[in-house]
């Protein structure tokens, strides 16, 4: 089966610049040219099993890491006021 789809996500220097932010990183989770792109190429009948679970894997660790960033910064603010106290 011969595809002749055309694929076009293009990107743009604010688009990007505001994708190396936190807030540009959470929105990626709601809305990714990426998972489009993915969708787009599955439902033209190929297989990107792979590569969606990369994407996720990586989601996923974005979503752990901020985690771990949020918890380090609590207790970072906690130690800050056992000190403050003494």
């Amino acid at each position: 089966m011969k595809n002749d789809s055309v694929y076009h996500y293009p990107g743009n220097d604010t688009y990007t610049e505001k994708l190396y932010s936190d807030e540009g990183i959470k929105r990626l989770a709601q809305d990714s040219k990426i998972i489009r792109l993915l969708e787009e190429l599955e439902r033209h009948g190929n297989n990107v099993g792979g590569a969606r679970d990369e994407v996720n894997a990586l989601f996923n660790y974005v979503s752990a890491t901020k985690k771990v960033k949020a918890d380090m910064i609590t207790h970072l603010e906690y130690m800050k006021s056992c000190i403050e106290k003494t």
